[in-house]
């Protein structure tokens, strides 16, 4: 650059200067013009209002320093929020951060990570509108009564599964997959127990006989409370005469009433004794699996 260039340039940079700062972030685009303040700075935040231009050092002289009133690393000429605590983190603007971008700046955000777009309550936490304790995002039952336990998706528990919530349960520990009343209780109907109960000509219960009716007695000791009536009715098939078929019927169904009174919780005065004989087969009587499967003891429970 001559002699005359240099003139040149430190005319138009003293003008600037003594008038309008733009013409200096024109000569020298390192500089740039606050559009809010009218100041000129440099990318490290150099500054000045008034004094003359040196070219050599492209640094101004008589600089009026900006500050930085409450120390958070941002001027106040740029700061929006002027008054941040001391050690508070802030964005370009000088407010404090909100990491989540919740509404709920982080010193006083509880929840930092809270997913975008999900209302916050003052804490920067999801809301919770029901009190259940499962936040309203994840929420399938959102007006859920107050006190009530709930489970993973905000609904009414319903710990054994069987589509009745534990508050109208009256039977909480049914095995899953078993029909069920209103209640919550086995709905039990008619029971059918047939092939192995008895030998021929016998009302003694056999190993497997014992084996199923501990199984029933177990379903019946869950149901409790819910038993009104229980009606057993002993069968033979038409082996013998059918006087002494009756007989042997009913003796079989006072067997199978005497093995669940004495291994389960059923009171004996809630089971009826029937013995029909012969006279209500379910199969042929003329071949032998027929048979076995007219020896049989029907249980009728209700509840």
């Amino acid at each position: 650059m001559n002699s005359y260039q240099r003139t040149l340039l430190l005319t138009t940079l003293g003008s600037a200067l003594l008038g309008s700062t733009a013409a200096v972030a024109e000569s020298y685009p390192e500089w740039a013009q606050d559009e809010r303040s009218g100041i000129v700075r440099s990318g490290s935040g150099e500054c000045w209002r008034t004094g003359t231009w040196s070219e050599s050092s492209r640094n101004p002289t008589g600089c009026v320093p900006l500050q930085d009133s409450d120390g958070d690393g941002v001027t106040d000429d740029l700061d929006r929020c002027p008054a941040t605590a001391a050690g508070i983190k802030v964005d370009s603007h000088g407010c404090e951060l909100d990491s989540d971008g919740d509404g709920v700046v982080n010193s006083a955000d509880n929840c930092p990570q809270t997913v975008a777009g999900a209302a916050v309550d003052a804490r920067g936490c999801e809301l919770d509108s029901d009190g259940d304790g499962v936040v309203d995002s994840a929420d399938r039952c959102p007006g859920t009564s107050a006190g009530v336990a709930v489970d993973r998706s905000g609904c009414e528990a319903d710990s054994d599964g069987d589509g009745v919530v534990d508050r109208l349960d009256q039977c909480p520990a049914t095995p899953r997959g078993t029909p069920v009343q209103a209640n919550g209780c086995e709905r039990f109907g008619k029971l059918t127990l047939d092939g192995t109960l008895f030998g021929s000509d016998s009302a003694e219960l056999t190993p497997a006989a014992q084996q199923t009716l501990n199984a029933l007695a177990e379903r019946l000791r869950r149901a409790g409370g819910t038993l009104s009536r229980i009606v057993i009715t002993g069968h033979t098939d038409n082996s013998g005469r059918a006087a002494y078929n009756r007989t042997l019927s009913l003796r079989r169904a006072a067997a199978v009433r005497h093995y669940l009174t004495s291994v389960g919780e059923v009171q004996a005065a809630q089971i009826e004794v029937r013995g029909v004989g012969s006279d209500e087969p379910v199969a042929s009587n003329a071949t032998a699996a027929g048979r076995a499967k007219n020896r049989r003891v029907d249980i009728s429970i209700e509840q």
